[in-house]
């Protein structure tokens, strides 16, 4: 994963909608440069982008745009087949939910593959609905998200602590508990998978459980889920996750304090995102 802790929160179920805006996909050449190591150098042919301080920063934030104009991203690379993988739709004692994922248009990179990957599952022993987003980055990034989203449920539905006591207070701690193992015990799975290059591709995460009155959230990088709900008659939003990015200086903080390392990758277009 792009972190390997999370955030996880409870709140009162009501009307929830997920969305996310994940990493951007790595190009086929990577060079990286250390932020944070004085001893090394930096590589031949990387310019970076310094603040005052001298933190190197993004030099583009995301230079990827949705279009459901199929004449420009090419009648050629349309999909009918991946597009209907993309949408799923179901109903529960919950009302009912959807999704739909589309890839994001990369002039830079007119073959760019849909990375994310999404979970939408009810499991009728606990009467619980799991919801969740993988978005993958790096070239090998759509294989792990497809791999969390094989995995990730059966992790999670078969976990000790994730069935029902009838205790809110455990129940809520449970769940909490059952999302980190499964989210950790993936990721230890798909690095040791040889047929999937983990060095520089990972996934974020961002998922739900919808348990009765509860709604436990745990997420991982920097894909969100918000609540949508009707106050005065106005439809209102509001984020139920934080995002981990390593230009936060909390969680860059976290991230060095935890022994990881925070540097830039320079893709074919010239572009830099911090990881």
């Amino acid at each position: 994963m792009s972190t390997r802790t999370g955030s996880m929160k409870a709140a009162p179920a009501k009307p929830a909608a997920a969305s996310t805006t994940g990493a951007t996909a790595a190009m086929s050449r990577v060079k990286l440069q250390e932020a944070t190591a004085t001893n090394v150098a930096s590589p031949k042919g990387i310019a970076t982008k310094k603040t005052n301080d001298g933190e190197i920063q993004q030099a583009r934030r995301r230079l990827s745009v949705v279009s459901d104009n199929k004449l420009v991203e090419g009648l050629a690379a349309v999909s009918t087949v991946a597009d209907a993988d993309g949408v799923q739709n179901g109903t529960t004692t919950i009302g009912c939910y959807a999704g739909v994922s589309k890839k994001g248009y990369a002039p830079y990179n007119p073959r760019k593959k849909n990375q994310d990957s999404m979970v939408m599952q009810m499991h009728a022993p606990s009467k619980s609905l799991l919801l969740g987003v993988f978005d993958g980055h790096g070239e090998a990034g759509d294989g792990v998200s497809q791999y969390f989203r094989a995995h990730f449920p059966t992790e999670l539905f078969n976990h000790a602590q994730f069935a029902p006591t009838g205790d809110v207070a455990k129940d809520t701690a449970g769940i909490q508990a059952a999302i980190q193992f499964a989210l950790n015990a993936v990721e230890k799975r798909v690095i040791r998978d040889a047929s999937i290059d983990t060095e520089f591709s990972g996934s974020t995460g961002v998922v739900v459980v919808i348990r009765d009155r509860l709604l436990i959230v745990g997420n991982v990088g920097d894909s969100r889920i918000t609540r949508g709900f009707l106050q005065a008659g106005l439809l209102t939003a509001s984020s139920l996750s934080k995002d981990h990015k390593p230009d936060l200086p909390a969680e860059k903080a976290r991230i060095l304090a935890s022994g990881g390392r925070v540097f830039a990758v320079e893709y074919d277009d010239g572009a830099f995102q911090i990881r």
